[in-house]
């Protein structure tokens, strides 16, 4: 998993300062390259049915320079007519087929779509050539190259520009293009995990099950042999797949989350959430978020053994019970939320938080006088008060309760401490559902002994919030 010393190793290149490291300055430089990427992205957009087109300019220059300079060394007999004949065959094989050949490529790689576990090199360069910006001064690494095109000065031949920003043969261009990683690498795989999950199995099948689950994971590993096939499916299926387990319950595997939420301690997610939340433009917050992934995976010795663990997950989710089972009876929320099957201390804890929660909002919306009287509602033993907005009427907000804690003010009176919110003033009735959602998942993470991000019960719950 991504622990303290990977992330920090896949950091140093997008830390602020050479030397220096911080996860936050990882996320900030990393958004950077991202920001830059979704742009070029959304203009290639715009083109519509164009956006596969390649624009290299035919009237070459550099291609007009090999082959006077062929004849000048013609004329003053440092070049046989034989040779330089040969190398205006190559000359022409390299203009007039290879570069077709490429442009084709091109076209079929944006067709298919450019797989999310491709390098951003690899992408920033096919945006390059579809904008038609590789004709001009470009940088790359921090380094510029004047042109799609050059000569090698030793052999007098042409080359082009690479996504690594080397000069290299047309020929090498076409080997380098043809390994870029595409969307339907992933099919593969999802194909091996649809055949899997498509089954149902009964109480107590445990005559095929293990045959199917073993089925499940060799082919899975087969498909892995190939890196291509194996990043490709771990990436290009951002939303997941909806798997229903041995309790009737759909799940909802995802590799990112699932190995952000395994590979990130508690404090690292916090950092994680924080950051991305202040990216206004949602594409540039996931292209940041997949960034990140990739380069932690990238410098994961255990990626591995985390794979399988995932897969592990698809399994287990699909593990029929005994035959004697009874389903395992939750703590059914206020507001009709629960979870099926076992669930840890912890996690029982947490819908016992939830409740604690949702039931204060209804004593509140019960008590007519509330409001009028400025009384607070007292939850979760007295810590937490849900208490009246004076400015709005009908307006609550979630608070540490400080009762019987004093400070003295600017003027020397002893005033009572205001403790800590937990929520912005919210109304009552009438509440939106969106509004309703970010207020309950902001306030369970907040009150003390809430949910942590990503947890079991806070992502059960953002999907209970998000279908009612």
């Amino acid at each position: 998993m991504a622990n303290e010393s990977i992330i920090k190793a896949a950091g140093q290149a997008y830390a602020p300062n050479p030397g220096q490291y911080d996860l936050s300055g990882f996320i900030q430089g990393i958004t950077a390259v991202a920001s830059g990427l979704v742009k070029r992205q959304q203009e290639v957009a715009k083109r519509g049915k164009q956006a596969d087109e390649l624009y290299l300019s035919s009237d070459n220059s550099v291609v007009q320079g090999i082959v006077s300079n062929l004849q000048d060394q013609v004329r003053s007999g440092t070049l046989t007519q034989n040779k330089a004949k040969q190398k205006l065959a190559d000359l022409d094989r390299n203009y007039n087929k290879d570069l077709p050949q490429i442009e084709l490529m091109v076209k079929d790689i944006f067709k298919k779509g450019v797989s999310r576990s491709a390098g951003e090199l690899e992408e920033n360069y096919l945006l390059g050539l579809s904008l038609g910006e590789l004709d001009n001064p470009i940088v790359i690494n921090g380094e510029q190259f004047s042109t799609f095109y050059s000569i090698d000065p030793l052999t007098n031949s042409l080359t082009v520009l690479s996504p690594n920003g080397e000069y290299v043969s047309p020929r090498e261009l076409k080997s380098i293009i043809s390994n870029t990683p595409t969307i339907d690498d992933r099919n593969e795989g999802n194909k091996v995990t649809a055949t899997f999950l498509a089954k149902p199995y009964k109480d107590g099948d445990f005559s095929t099950f293990p045959a199917a689950s073993n089925a499940f994971k060799n082919g899975m590993k087969s498909v892995f042999e190939n890196k291509r096939k194996r990043d490709s499916w771990l990436l290009d299926n951002p939303q997941g797949f909806e798997i229903t387990n041995n309790v009737g319950e759909v799940k909802k595997r995802n590799f990112s989350e699932f190995y952000l939420q395994n590979g990130l301690d508690e404090k690292q997610q916090e950092v994680f959430k924080s950051e991305l939340e202040q990216i206004k433009d949602k594409d540039v917050s996931d292209k940041t978020k997949l960034m990140i992934i990739k380069k932690l995976m990238e410098s994961d010795p255990n990626i591995d053994a985390d794979i399988d663990m995932f897969l592990d997950k698809f399994v287990a989710d699909k593990t029929p019970r005994k035959s004697t089972y009874k389903p395992i009876k939750n703590l059914e929320t206020t507001h009709g939320f629960t979870i099926n099957g076992k669930l840890t201390k912890s996690e029982q804890q947490d819908l016992v938080v939830v409740d604690t929660i949702e039931r204060g909002i209804e004593d509140a919306r019960a008590d007519k006088t509330a409001w009028k009287e400025g009384r607070s509602i007292k939850l979760m033993d007295g810590t937490v008060l849900l208490t009246p907005d004076p400015n709005k009427e009908g307006y609550f907000y979630f608070e540490k309760n400080m009762k019987g804690e004093t400070e003295e003010d600017e003027l020397g009176n002893i005033v009572p401490v205001k403790g800590a919110r937990y929520s912005a003033a919210f109304p009552l009735h009438n509440q939106t559902p969106e509004g309703y959602k970010t207020l309950m998942l902001d306030v369970l993470r907040e009150v003390p002994g809430g949910l942590n991000f990503g947890s079991t019960v806070y992502n059960n719950y953002k999907t209970f919030l998000n279908a009612n």
